[in-house]
């Protein structure tokens, strides 16, 4: 039955000029909803989310890999140099090698919700969760930013070692936000109301 209404209202509609509600751009209808077409609406709107999400975290997924393999070019380059020179480059090599293991913290925390028991010995185990990565992130953000400011010297050199500090909160902002609007769209089927033909 609500097909044929929603049929008949779309005729009608499209006869006077004045279209409330088209499936295809997925715009939200003025008139009442029945529980089928509440249900239906609810459910493009999660795939919606859902195709958006996956999209997002394969962009910003991209950009940490590059960023983890220009890091890791540079940390090569700078072992080569300080062979060359020989000086030792070791504040930079210990920054680049921070900022990778930062980038890929950042990644993983990204991509995976992680909860794994892992055991070092029969007495000791350790869990293993996105709590505990993002605490070894903060630490080594934290190692990265202390010795930037006392050893680095060069503008462009500090502002890239805090890239990883900018990947980290990119991060963290966007999988807020999307755990967010998917409570947001979950809490949509407690909203459903009941509309009955008259």
């Amino acid at each position: 039955m609500s097909r044929l209404r929603r049929f008949n209202k779309g005729v009608l509609d499209k006869v006077h000029g004045n279209s409330n509600y088209d499936d295809d751009d997925g715009e939200i209808p003025i008139h009442p909803m029945d529980v089928e077409e509440q249900e239906e609406f609810i459910g493009n709107l999660e795939l919606r989310n859902n195709a958006s999400n996956n999209r997002t975290v394969q962009i910003l997924s991209v950009a940490y890999v590059i960023c983890c393999g220009v890091f890791l070019s540079l940390l090569v380059r700078v072992k080569k140099l300080g062979k060359d020179n020989g000086t030792s480059n070791s504040t930079h090599k210990r920054l680049f090698l921070f900022a990778i293991n930062s980038i890929i913290c950042s990644l993983i925390t990204l991509r995976y919700e992680i909860i794994k028991d892992v055991s070092i010995s029969r007495a000791v185990g350790v869990r293993v969760n996105n709590a505990r990565i993002n605490a070894v992130n903060c630490t080594l953000l934290l190692l990265i930013s202390w010795e930037v400011v006392d050893k680095v010297e060069k503008a462009t050199m500090q502002a890239l070692f805090h890239v990883p500090l900018v990947l980290f909160v990119l991060s963290q902002v966007s999988k807020r936000w999307m755990n967010q609007l998917q409570m947001e769209i979950s809490s949509l089927r407690g909203l459903k109301y009941k509309y009955k033909n008259v």
